[in-house]
């Protein structure tokens, strides 16, 4: 075999994240999925470092040859030992950086010697930071979110909790304490994160969060370049929609994920005063996901698991999204207006996405509005709800779509030019 025809090697992506992905049930799983699915697609051979309180069920794995390990998450005494020499560092790193997951991440490096890491969030950059030595490879971050807009939203609207979506593999005595002291902590982390949204970058060779919105003012406030890696969609036809006969307003999101059942809450009284005020409007509301707990829900019918959401998403849909919590882009939102269904949600459901409200969305905040947005829908506005799903649809399409956004986070990981 002569030198031009030898086959060149994979490259090799170390990815460090803050959770086993798999059964996709959150945006952040989405978000991991949709990165090793990328670069599997591309042709790197992957190593998952993933913290967690026990292994995973790796029959859930759909990359057939992934390898991964667990970084095991401290527990509440070694935690404890970490809040106490903490520094100026966000709560958060005490809650994942154990002793033996930075074993893990060491020797892994050691090993598989990877041509990039790619870490997952702000509180794993520890582990490439902490390292003896840099590694040889290409370092990038993947913050997700900006997380202290979020903290400040939250605190100054007093909801959500500090912990987020990983609380619950938290110790219940931090939980406990998290949901004593809410605003406290809130403030306490946003301004921690801020600093470490400033000081992390530069330890790392690029840096990626979610929403472009978010990439844009991160790149201002401290002048370093960021991208953008956002939710991809499938490019499919837009499809119009036939409202005649009823209005079937649907919701995506199982119920253990708490902003999820918040929203289904919500979309039974939306629902309520419908039975109360308009009792004779072609109106039915479905929600798809999870089915894990008995929310007094009598006006929704829960689906449970739905393989395909071009089944939830057909000929008489209207999404509604009431959210209430959480952070980060709602790739509910992305998926119904992928598939040409209008969506009605309300401001923190736009969160991170650049849409035109009224023209592309529907945003209305208070849950009587809501119900009185469907009202005039099922009535003589579905010539509207039209216009909508196909600005929804313009704007999925013009930013979102796989092959787009599959460019860009190989160029980020592979070090090219985007």
């Amino acid at each position: 075999m002569t030198e031009q025809s030898r086959p060149v090697p994979a490259k090799r992506l170390l990815y460090v994240a803050t959770r086993w992905p798999w059964p996709v049930a959150t945006g952040r799983q989405r978000m991991i999925d949709q990165s090793l699915r990328f670069a599997a697609e591309g042709g790197w051979k992957i190593v998952l470092l993933y913290a967690g309180r026990r292994e995973a069920d790796a029959s859930t794995c759909p990359l057939p040859d992934l390898e991964h390990h667990l970084l095991p998450m401290p527990k509440l005494p070694e935690a404890a030992v970490n809040l106490a020499v903490l520094g100026g560092r966000p709560l958060q790193d005490a809650f994942f950086g154990s002793r033996s997951a930075h074993d893990t991440v060491s020797k892994t490096i050691d090993a598989f010697d990877p041509d990039t890491i790619l870490v997952d969030m702000l509180r794993m950059a520890q582990f490439v930071e902490m390292l003896p030595r840099r590694p040889r490879g290409r370092l990038v971050l993947d913050m997700d979110d900006v997380l202290s807009l979020r903290y400040a939203r939250m605190r100054e609207a007093g909801t959500g909790n500090v912990l987020g979506a990983f609380g619950e593999r938290l110790p219940k005595a931090v939980r406990i304490a998290a949901d004593v002291v809410p605003k406290a902590l809130l403030g306490f982390e946003e301004r921690r994160m801020r600093i470490r949204e400033r000081e992390a970058p530069r330890n790392f060779d690029a840096t990626m969060v979610v929403s472009p919105l978010e990439a844009d003012h991160l790149r201002t406030r401290i002048g370093r370049p960021i991208s953008a890696h956002p939710p991809a969609v499938d490019e499919m036809p837009f499809r119009p929609r036939d409202y005649a006969r009823r209005l079937r307003v649907v919701f995506l999101g199982g119920d253990n994920y708490g902003p999820n059942a918040e929203s289904l809450v919500e979309i039974e009284r939306v629902a309520r005063i419908l039975a109360d005020t308009a009792p004779g409007l072609p109106i039915v509301f479905e929600a798809a996901g999870a089915v894990t707990r008995d929310l007094g829900l009598r006006h929704v019918r829960r689906l449970g698991f739905v393989p395909d959401l071009a089944d939830l998403f057909s000929e008489d849909a209207v999404l509604l999204a009431p959210v209430r919590s959480g952070t980060g882009v709602k790739t509910k939102v992305l998926d119904a207006m992928a598939h040409s269904v209008p969506v009605l949600t309300t401001s923190l459901g736009t969160e991170g996405l650049a849409v035109e409200p009224e023209s592309e969305v529907v945003v209305r905040d208070r849950v009587e509005d809501l119900a009185a947005a469907l009202i005039r829908f099922a009535g003589h506005e579905t010539g509207r709800l039209a216009s909508v799903a196909r600005g929804g649809w313009g704007y999925a399409t013009r930013l979102h779509l796989r092959p787009d956004v599959r460019r860009t986070f190989l160029s980020q990981i592979g070090g090219a030019a985007a």
